[in-house]
């Protein structure tokens, strides 16, 4: 995402305009929060933690630019809604003009970090050594340091796990 960020936060410096770029993250604000935290972002809207009050988004952009502050960054998971919309929304409340991005599935056309290719060939073994073993219908993860395997069910019903520390240190960030 560096390459839309950076045209992102240019307009947003430049023009004198909020951002609000949406990301994935229909039920989990995990990609969200990292894209919050890696650009600066003032507020980040995930699944988890919203309470669909436009109104206090409009209050920090309101506070923001009585401060001076002349650009706002606002990452949208996807699963909080239409983005567009929301935009044209807090545009009218707050009297700012209001970039829309929604990068969708474009971010995943990014290189792999050296991380990527690691976990993918260890879990590539990993899932060899299992079909090796005759196990089937299995998940392959990485928790707690380690790589391990899930029944498909179980992991099907698994809820993601918010970053509680994360999510602090990125309104801490924001303030």
């Amino acid at each position: 995402m560096g390459f839309v960020a950076a045209i992102q936060d240019f307009c947003a410096k430049n023009l004198e305009k909020c951002s609000i770029v949406e990301v994935m993250g229909r039920n989990a604000g995990h990609i969200a929060v990292w894209c919050g935290i890696a650009n600066g972002a003032e507020q980040v809207l995930i699944p988890e933690k919203y309470d669909y009050n436009e109104g206090r988004i409009v209050k920090t952009l309101s506070q923001h630019r009585a401060e001076g502050k002349k650009n706002n960054i606002i990452i949208n998971a996807e699963g909080i809604g239409d983005t567009d919309k929301m935009a044209r929304r807090i545009s009218a409340m707050a009297g700012v003009n209001i970039l829309a991005t929604i990068l969708s599935y474009v971010q995943r056309g990014g290189s792999p970090t050296c991380r990527d290719r690691v976990y993918a060939s260890i879990m590539g073994a990993k899932a060899i050594d299992l079909l090796s073993e005759g196990a089937k219908n299995r998940v392959i993860a990485y928790r707690d340091g380690k790589f391990i395997d899930y029944d498909i069910t179980e992991a099907l019903q698994m809820e993601g796990r918010m970053l509680e520390y994360m999510y602090e240190i990125l309104e801490d960030l924001s303030m």
